[in-house]
């Protein structure tokens, strides 16, 4: 089952910025490293990769995601961007 992802992000609106700035990373925010599992699984809807096509596999082709250590280290941040076509 594929969640809709944390209620506190846009997700959608963040995909629809990277899309038009393909190649340029962008800051998601500080989250649990869970979350950039979840993002790299392509579970979140929002990046649109349907059930007919390999969620993860269309996220490794499509998109980078890392993440970097936070100043107070709690949480680490994650950045995104779009290298797909």
């Amino acid at each position: 089952m594929r969640r809709q992802g944390n209620p506190k992000m846009d997700w959608a609106s963040a995909v629809t910025v990277m899309k038009a700035n393909p190649h340029e990373w962008h800051k998601l925010g500080a989250f649990s490293p869970g979350v950039a599992y979840w993002l790299r699984s392509g579970a979140c809807v929002a990046f649109g990769y349907s059930r007919d096509e390999d969620p993860k596999a269309g996220m490794t082709r499509d998109w980078e995601i890392t993440t970097r250590t936070a100043d107070d280290k709690d949480r680490p941040l994650i950045y995104a961007r779009f290298i797909g076509v």
